[in-house]
């Protein structure tokens, strides 16, 4: 797994994967579906670690176009790895840029510091589809059946608000942009429905709707 991710990842796990690898039938088998970095995307990795570290304002090349960021973090999303940062142009715009797409990546003389603002919407983004605006609030009802997944491994912000006689629940969770949710509830539909609010419930709604009708 860590050496899946790359070279930097590999050598702090070193001791651990050195003990896994002298015991041929050890019972521990994973499987991320993550890309593979290269030695030259681990040293951009740590380069741009330490201008986080750093609090270090930087630019870079990033498809034919050069961005002038203050650079927040490297997050790690649905097998991607991606920088998120402030662009500083007429106005800071919060963005997201692949982190194998950044090419000639240098640091400036000038320092920055992060809002709180910022720093609380980054704990709680569940997908690189999240933002940094106001956030809104998603209910939903969890079937029985699927309840034990979001008991196991809860969404960032996750609350459980109640309890069905049947074993289902219903959650709330904050979120500032539908597609951070969307793909979750197609994935466990029919078992998941949107409770509130209505305009996301019908947005899966006519999605659902539209699919059907072009099988």
């Amino acid at each position: 797994m860590a050496k899946g991710a790359g070279g930097i990842f590999y050598s702090k796990a070193h001791s651990l994967l050195s003990q896994v690898s002298q015991q041929l039938e050890h019972p521990i088998f994973t499987n991320i579906n993550g890309e593979y970095l290269e030695e030259k995307n681990i040293a951009l990795f740590e380069q741009i670690e330490k201008a986080i570290k750093e609090k270090v304002e930087i630019t870079f090349d990033y498809e034919k176009h050069n961005f002038h960021v203050k650079p927040l973090k490297l997050a790690f999303f649905d097998g991607f790895w991606y920088l998120l940062a402030l662009y500083i142009g007429v106005k800071e715009v919060f963005k997201k840029y692949h982190l194998k797409s950044i090419k000639n990546i240098q640091n400036l003389e000038a320092n920055f510091e992060i809002p709180q603002i910022v720093e609380d919407r980054l704990r709680y983004a569940n997908s690189v589809w999240f933002n940094l605006d106001e956030q809104f609030v998603v209910r939903l009802f969890v079937d029985k059946s699927i309840r034990k997944y979001f008991e196991r491994k809860p969404l960032r912000g996750q609350t459980i608000m109640g309890e069905d006689r049947d074993g289902s629940i219903e959650i709330e969770i904050n979120i500032t942009n539908e597609m951070e949710i969307i793909p979750l509830i197609f994935w466990y539909i029919p078992y998941i429905k949107v409770l509130e609010p209505q305009w996301l419930a019908d947005m899966v709604k006519e999605r659902v709707q539209g699919y059907l009708k072009e099988i």
